[in-house]
């Protein structure tokens, strides 16, 4: 498959960068895809069509084997497998209740990576109890700058969409980081 995609790109530069983060991230991508589906073979459909659409966005991404690249990926194939699920299924709401109840393990959950050195324990803890919606849009746009067509471009909404997940999110982030710097790392 990865022939599929190098084929695709002209630059030799970003031919090397693709190849090494396709072979970096594929199963991470893989795994986080698989465990919002419980599918393999649905699974494999939205690691290819991240995959697709990163390419597309491969210039934006300096360093391959860096958290904040990690995040990136896992984002993507999220929001894909999420946007499969709900057309698979006319009832989502239960199942993404389900998975958001996971337990995360320090290597399945990209938004604790992206936090920002002083703040980050309470700006960790806001983050992470945010709407995942609301926490993928911040991330796209906060840290790889990301304008709102190409975020509603890698997530598959309108633009308008994503300006409205920006603002609710913005607002939610505040609310839960002052609830957070207030308790001063009392949560578990």
């Amino acid at each position: 498959m990865l022939s599929f995609y190098l084929a695709i790109i002209d630059n030799i530069e970003d031919k090397c960068k693709f190849e090494e983060l396709y072979l970096l991230y594929r199963f991470t991508m893989l795994k986080a895809a698989e465990n919002i589906l419980r599918d393999f073979s649905l699974a494999e459909d939205a690691v290819h069509e991240a995959f697709l659409r990163i390419l597309s966005h491969i210039g934006k991404i300096d360093e391959i084997d860096c958290n904040k690249t990690r995040a990136f990926v896992v984002i993507v194939v999220k929001n894909i497998s999420l946007d499969m699920l709900r057309s698979r299924n006319r009832h989502p709401i239960t199942e993404l209740e389900e998975w958001e109840e996971l337990p995360a393990g320090s290597d399945t959950d990209p938004e604790q990576e992206l936090l920002g050195k002083e703040s980050r324990e309470a700006f960790s803890r806001a983050l992470s109890v945010m709407k995942k919606t609301y926490a993928d849009v911040l991330a796209l746009s906060i840290v790889y700058e990301l304008s709102d067509k190409e975020i509603a471009g890698i997530l598959g909404i309108t633009a308008a969409n994503v300006r409205v997940r920006l603002c609710r999110g913005r607002q939610e982030l505040i609310r839960n980081f002052r609830e957070g710097t207030k308790e001063n790392g009392s949560e578990e």
